[in-house]
């Protein structure tokens, strides 16, 4: 049973698709760092995934850990996450990408992380590299490979997909 702290998500949940984003607002100094550095109101970007022919009842995420990409339940991660939480959904116009966004997302579980870059961040953004991947530059990489319109040529911090043209301008606060 969902508590207070949760009942936003439980209310949003079944709207959320395969492709959507969630951005996170993190309560750590690392995560209060990143969004020093970065002016933006997130310091960490999950992509949504649904997979329906086995569970057709909870909401997934994949998204970059110290382990490297993983997948978690979004009701678990948000039930044990102490900042803010925002759904970002993509655009209508992409519903037909979703599938391609979900297969393309998932072939890169288990990529380690990319702690080279997210140190090089500080100095401003760097070239997406697929061999390691930190939040971001894991959605970023998945949206070219999926074959949606991303124009830019280095990886995106957390905060910088809203009002693209893949996503919708303002993110709905879910937590």
């Amino acid at each position: 049973m969902p508590d207070n702290r949760t009942n936003t998500y439980y209310n949003h949940r079944h709207q959320m698709a395969t492709g959507d984003l969630i951005e996170v607002a993190g309560s750590g100094i690392i995560s209060k760092l990143i969004r020093c550095r970065t002016k933006k109101p997130v310091n960490h970007t999950m992509r949504v995934i649904r997979l329906t022919d086995y569970d057709t009842e909870h909401v997934y995420v994949l998204q970059a850990a110290a382990t490297g990409i993983v997948l978690t339940r979004l009701s678990r991660y948000v039930e044990n996450h102490s900042g803010r939480i925002y759904w970002l959904p993509m655009r209508r116009e992409w519903d037909g990408m979703r599938k391609t966004v979900g297969r393309v997302s998932l072939k890169y579980v288990g990529t380690p992380y990319d702690y080279r870059s997210l140190l090089r961040n500080v100095l401003g953004h760097v070239s997406a590299n697929a061999r390691a991947m930190f939040c971001s530059e894991y959605i970023s990489i998945v949206d070219k490979e999926s074959s949606l319109p991303v124009r830019r040529k280095k990886a995106p911090w957390p905060g910088e997909f809203a009002g693209t043209a893949v996503y919708d301008d303002r993110p709905a606060r879910i937590k």
